[in-house]
């Protein structure tokens, strides 16, 4: 399946690139797809949100996960750093890591990420290493998050017995 999508753009117009692309990749084989940007984190009024906004932690953001899950406990997360390198991975919590562990090694040698654990926001994150988006790297990124949500969404699905 081709996916048509505008010319890419540099910083916050790359996260909209993404949405677009993960949206277009996923609508036909799961209507469940849930996204989220940084805005409608905030805008939801939640505590955590709000904290770690005012530490200035909540970078531009958006995120994709599968109903019924709740996107708070695991995600794939594409985050903007400064205004030309983006950050892909799949970030759980402590509830996921358990259930998931043989998988997420599994995902760590398949992709070469690193699992880091992030205190800030509590998450176990698996991430690529960053993309420059001055240098073609949006296109690889968004397949990248493609592959990311097609394995949270096997995760996610296992948990409700699908």
């Amino acid at each position: 399946m081709a996916i048509e999508l505008p010319t890419p753009q540099r910083g916050e117009d790359s996260l909209q690139f993404l949405a677009a692309y993960i949206r277009k990749a996923f609508s036909a084989v799961n209507s469940r797809l849930q996204i989220q940007f940084r805005e409608d984190y905030v805008a939801s009024g939640d505590p955590f949100a709000l904290d770690l906004q005012s530490r200035g932690l909540l970078l531009p953001y958006v995120a994709f996960s599968f109903a019924p899950a709740d996107q708070a406990l695991g995600h794939v997360g594409c985050i903007l750093v400064g205004d030309n390198r983006l950050s892909v991975g799949l970030h759980l919590t402590e509830k996921h890591i358990a259930s998931h562990r043989e998988a997420l090694e599994t995902l760590r040698i398949a992709t070469c990420v690193t699992l880091a654990e992030s205190e800030a926001v509590k998450e176990l994150q698996c991430n690529l290493p960053e993309f420059d988006l001055e240098r073609g790297g949006l296109v690889t990124a968004a397949a990248s998050a493609a592959l990311f949500c097609s394995w949270l969404s096997m995760m996610q699905a296992s948990e409700h017995g699908e």
